[in-house]
């Protein structure tokens, strides 16, 4: 299909929701093929608002200007060709091969030196594409501009204003964005009673007596099939409507909210400590001497150090049996030294030294066993076990820990 045809077809679907140029309220306007009844309603809504003068042309590019509409057809190259090819009579390769920023500057310029209007931009612009393809807030900030629906609002008919209200409610229902119950509650009973004419309740307390007879459930959508929504919008007050019923929809800026449903709240990133935090949270690590490659756990300073012994009993003190109840290395979270397991024959003797255990050093003094007798004696780096008095007991080497002060 030729960029023409498409303009012809874009043209004629847009003056047919508004046929010799008034749009009946009651009327649902033309059938918007987009997916979701939200989409449906505002594309609808838009449109109405400039068939029947509500908004112009004119504020419509005041608010999407040429280079803002074709941003938002840069992935659109026949959109673009289609609006370029009616306003500037530029040829359609051309005009396909038009990059975005190119292609608005065109159409700028042609409106600008009067080669095209702002009317044709916009029915040349396709309902249905105007909701595709431009924000939906600025849309809906473009119907409402004016707050036309206010008793104080100014250059705004209240033919207009009454007539585009009962299309908004037409178009809601249509949508069901809006059921009948709502539209009444919204509205209150109260309201309805004192602002219809008699004859309108009149007709309705009819309906209800009709139904009632016939054995039917009087229902909220009876009501309105005599109280019609051109019929509310001309004796019910319009900031009534719209405050109790089309602002509740959630569109717009005006309602703080976009134009989709409320979704789920999507989860915001984990918040990054700055650097000073981390480096808080980071334990202090000191070198040994010697740079070792690995660094030395860092320990508070302790007081003495129990170090408990089992009992030395021939039967109980091996070499295999001392070594599986050697001390584990400490580490940050345990940095003392526990005692020792209780053998089978007979509870633990506690034997402490006089002062904690020093970090190595050259100058670390040593010590050893007796010999003949049995006992704990500490040399350099090794903790020197006899438990059973000779001298076949295997050393037990103490890792290098950096005795260190929180």
């Amino acid at each position: 299909m030729s960029i023409m045809s498409l303009t012809s077809s874009s043209t004629s679907s847009v003056r047919a929701s508004s046929g010799n140029g008034t749009s009946s309220a009651d009327d649902p306007g033309f059938a918007s093929k987009l997916s979701t009844p939200r989409e449906r309603f505002l594309s609808a809504v838009v449109d109405h608002a400039l068939q029947v003068g509500r908004r112009s042309p004119k504020d419509f590019m005041r608010h999407f200007s040429a280079k803002k509409i074709m941003s938002a057809l840069r992935e659109q190259p026949r959109l673009r060709a289609k609006l370029l090819v009616s306003t500037t009579g530029i040829n359609e390769k051309i005009a396909m091969k038009k990059p975005a920023a190119s292609a608005g500057e065109d159409l700028e310029l042609a409106l600008v030196e009067g080669v095209t209007e702002e009317g044709d931009v916009v029915s040349l612009f396709d309902p249905d594409d105007r909701v595709s393809f431009l924000d939906h807030n600025e849309l809906w900030s473009f119907v409402i501009e004016g707050e036309f629906w206010r008793a104080t609002a100014e250059n705004v008919s209240p033919t207009i204003a009454r007539e585009h209200v009962a299309f908004i409610l037409t178009r809601a229902k249509a949508e069901r964005l809006l059921n009948d119950r709502e539209i009444i509650d919204g509205i209150t009973l109260p309201v309805l009673i004192e602002s219809l004419p008699k004859e309108d309740l009149g007709r309705v307390i009819e309906k209800a007596l009709t139904e009632g007879r016939a054995g039917r459930v009087f229902k909220d959508e009876r009501v309105l099939d005599v109280l019609t929504p051109s019929l509310l919008a001309e004796h019910v007050s319009l900031a009534q409507i719209w405050e109790r019923l089309i602002a509740k929809l959630g569109f717009g800026r005006s309602t703080g909210a976009s134009l989709s449903p409320p979704a789920s709240i999507t989860p915001t990133d984990t918040p990054t400590a700055r650097p000073d935090e981390r480096k808080a949270d980071l334990p202090s690590v000191s070198t040994p001497p010697g740079g070792a490659s690995s660094p030395p756990v860092t320990a508070p300073a302790a007081s003495s150090v129990p170090v408990a012994a089992p009992t030395p009993t021939p039967s109980s003190a091996t070499p295999a049996h001392v070594a599986s109840q050697a001390p584990a290395a400490p580490t940050s979270s345990s940095p003392t030294i526990g005692a020792a397991p209780t053998t089978s024959s007979s509870q633990s003797i506690p034997v402490t030294t006089t002062s904690s255990i020093p970090a190595r050093t050259s100058t670390s003094p040593s010590a050893s066993v007796p010999p003949g007798g049995s006992g704990i004696a500490r040399s350099g780096n090794n903790l020197d076990l006899n438990l059973d008095g000779d001298d076949d007991d295997d050393p037990i080497v103490i890792p290098d820990i950096e005795m260190k002060r929180g």
